[in-house]
């Protein structure tokens, strides 16, 4: 089997690997196909025959299904590798291997994190044209343009940048580079001279992005979102974390008892981060409430008394929808979601 440059295929493509075989038609010959990881280990070694017809085979390739034959998760599939021995002595020599680039970057798995999902969920959705289609650049507003609270450009399940400097979306996209493709250049311009611009400006500007960045150049791939949200996410649970255990906190709501944060449920530390991600797990300074003097003593008294779902305090306060819908303006949907979260 010749060598041949390296190609590239996606994980829901099917295609034909083919090669010239110069043997009588209805010789049968070995194939070996190895799905292999970005180290160029094997995931999975998968053996067959094929039989020659006009002086050639073809082999139909789709890597998804042999990631499910084999059961390997796609995601973690980086290049595919083709061998055919004419001999059937099982020698596979390098010049004899078809080697194909595997672009896993649009598979489904990466809709899935590894924790906040609850946030990732309800930071929109991956329907193409949808309002809330979120690997697009968009800004949160009503139908009538008014920008909703502070919000800036947002890419991703979250990205807001109209906060961040040009420098800091420089280095975000930087790191998730390193592990999946970088955007294209023109999207990336674009992003930079929309950092900083939030509420009126930042949505004057989204409007320019058709005009700046060809229609097939704006969105992001999956695992770039996947990567961003997972980047982004540690820093929420850490600044939760704190706002939750500081001691200034605790003497303020637990006459200086403490929350153990490692001990609470998981489901509890992730409805508490995404009240933190968008800005309603608020303090005493903030002019629409102070919601940390509900919830962190609601979530005290859970973890002494042993109470968990809708028999807890902290669900009671969740699910007061004046507090949360009327005061703060939550989505209803983000509410009903948090309230699953904690059943």
């Amino acid at each position: 089997m010749s060598s041949k440059p390296l190609t590239e295929i996606k994980t829901d493509q099917e295609c034909y690997l083919k090669e010239n075989i110069n043997l009588p038609d209805g010789t049968v010959v070995d194939v070996k196909i190895q799905l292999q990881d970005e180290n160029n280990n094997d995931l999975a070694i998968i053996n067959d025959t094929l039989t020659i017809s006009s002086k050639k085979v073809s082999l139909p390739i789709q890597v998804e299904n042999l990631a499910k034959q084999e059961c390997v998760v796609v995601k973690y599939i980086e290049r595919l590798v083709v061998s055919i021995d004419v001999n059937h002595d099982k020698i596979y020599q390098e010049t004899e291997q078809t080697i194909v680039a595997v672009n896993n970057e649009m598979d489904e798995a990466w809709l899935t994190v590894s924790q906040g999902q609850l946030t990732f969920d309800s930071e929109g959705n991956d329907i193409d044209g949808n309002l809330y289609f979120s690997r697009k650049p968009h800004i949160p507003h009503q139908s009538d343009g008014t920008v909703i609270g502070n919000s800036g450009i947002t890419l991703g399940r979250g990205l807001d940048i109209g906060g961040r400097s040009e420098s800091d979306v420089v280095a975000i996209f930087n790191q998730a580079a390193s592990q999946c493709r970088k955007i294209s250049k023109e999207l990336s311009d674009w992003l930079k001279d929309g950092a900083g611009k939030t509420k009126q400006k930042a949505y004057d500007y989204w409007l320019t992005l058709d005009a700046n960045v060809p229609a097939d150049k704006q969105n992001i791939t999956r695992k770039m979102q996947h990567v961003l949200f997972e980047n982004m996410y540690e820093d929420y649970v850490a600044d939760t974390k704190n706002l939750t255990t500081k001691k200034d906190v605790c003497d303020a709501y637990l006459g200086g008892k403490q929350i153990d944060w490692d001990a609470l449920p998981q489901n509890v530390k992730d409805v508490l981060v995404d009240l933190r991600y968008v800005g309603v797990y608020t303090g005493s300074e903030d002019a629409r409430g102070n919601t940390r003097a509900k919830v962190i003593p609601a979530v005290y008294k859970d973890q002494q008394e042993g109470l968990s779902g809708e028999g807890s305090h902290f669900y009671s306060v969740m699910n007061d929808s004046s507090l949360w819908k009327d005061d703060f303006g939550v989505d209803p949907n983000r509410f009903d979601n948090r309230i699953s979260e904690l059943e």
